[in-house]
């Protein structure tokens, strides 16, 4: 298990300075992947405006968003089935 200290994060590296207790394990939703870190942050704020709890982690070229932190696939099935109508191609992936 991972101890973040924010609901955004960048792979070990914190892009927001808000304290925020978030322990990482078992599943979330990969809505998107970007090349750009602009854009990767800018889709994060939206999707934390709406009361989510977006994650942002590098993997090479690429930032990785993902939504949620999950026990198992089903308790994140609702919401995937949500994030399909702005992302199509969004999925249930392992922290």
């Amino acid at each position: 298990n991972q101890l973040v200290s924010s609901p955004i994060v960048v792979k070990n590296a914190p892009l927001s300075r808000k304290p925020v207790a978030l322990k990482i394990n078992g599943y979330t939703i990969q809505v998107a992947s970007f090349n750009n870190k602009s854009y990767a942050l800018k889709e994060a704020e939206f999707l934390k405006k709406k009361g989510l709890v977006p994650l942002l982690f590098s993997n090479g070229n690429y930032i990785i968003l993902c939504v949620g932190n999950f026990p198992n696939k089903e308790t994140a099935q609702p919401l995937l089935s949500e994030l399909n109508k702005r992302y199509p191609n969004c999925s249930i992936r392992r922290l």
